[in-house]
């Protein structure tokens, strides 16, 4: 095989709790509950005649400081990989915006070089890849309903058929600074406070029930980003204004994301989003 292509989805996190412990890093340990969106980018790879030479397209996305270059770099590092790699991605998934985009296409990229190479790698050995990438990367090389812990590296798919849940999301045209900048304003005493929710969370999503999910969903960098950036409870407020069973937001920010009962209520709720001049995405889970 000398070439493949893959969806690279949309990571959301259904729960996401932050522990009162740090680790040497500086970041705190974690609990999440994470999820994909059929919203993806497409990574297409490929090897390339000429020896090491690792190309990422198109050049807007950042070139080698980008996580698929970096992805690339790691495996033909680890294996002894000779040949080159031409990799093109076509983004759909918004940018610094919460939603996992860079960490999949790197995700991607693992998978598609240890099919293009066929290597012998399992989840285990594909975790300890993606760890220094960062933890949605980890997270991503696996993908479905899992539970995240550690330090991100810990990733434990649930034996749950993901409920096919309607997604909408709004991104403003604000961007923070980096997920660093984030975890640097947390307070240690708001967190942990929440860690109930992820057994009621994982409960409801066997029961399928998409009212007691929507109950049960939480973001402890909610709180921070609101506090930063207020117009984000405005969009929160909104959005269960306009028939959300609840929202919250996505990752460390800034998109906020609502579930809805039906599409037709998720579509109609979209209009004076638009109206306002916010970017909107109405999607669904990847029932996987």
């Amino acid at each position: 095989m000398k070439k493949v292509t893959l969806r690279a989805y949309a990571k959301l996190n259904l729960g996401l709790n932050l522990l009162p412990e740090k680790t040497t890093s500086g970041y705190y340990k974690v609990y999440f509950i994470n999820t994909q969106l059929k919203l993806s980018d497409r990574v297409k790879i490929k090897k390339l005649p000429t020896k090491n030479d690792i190309i990422v397209l198109p050049d807007a996305i950042e070139g080698k400081s980008n996580l698929a270059y970096e992805a690339a770099k790691t495996i033909k590092e680890r294996y002894n990989i000779a040949e080159g790699i031409e990799i093109k991605i076509k983004k759909n998934i918004p940018i610094k915006a919460g939603l996992g985009g860079g960490s999949s296409d790197a995700a991607s990229v693992i998978n598609g070089m240890i099919e293009i190479f066929a290597l012998n790698i399992d989840n285990g050995e594909k975790l300890q890849l993606a760890k220094h990438l960062g933890m949605d990367v980890c997270y991503c090389t696996i993908g479905g309903l899992c539970e995240v812990k550690g330090i991100g590296d810990e990733v434990y798919p649930l034996q749950i058929r993901t409920p096919r849940l309607n997604i909408l999301l709004i991104i403003p045209a604000n961007t923070k600074p980096s997920t660093g900048w984030a975890y640097a304003r947390v307070r240690e005493e708001d967190l942990g406070r929440n860690i109930d929710k992820i057994n009621k969370l994982i409960e409801a999503l066997k029961e399928g029930s998409i009212y007691n999910i929507a109950k049960y969903i939480h973001n402890d960098f909610e709180r921070v980003m609101i506090r930063e950036f207020p117009f984000l409870n405005d969009i929160k407020e909104a959005m269960l204004k306009y028939g959300a069973l609840n929202a919250s937001l996505a990752g460390s920010g800034l998109s906020i994301y609502g579930i809805f009962e039906t599409k037709k209520l998720m579509k109609a709720a979209a209009i004076p989003f638009r109206k306002r001049g916010f970017r909107v995405i109405c999607t669904e889970t990847l029932n996987i």
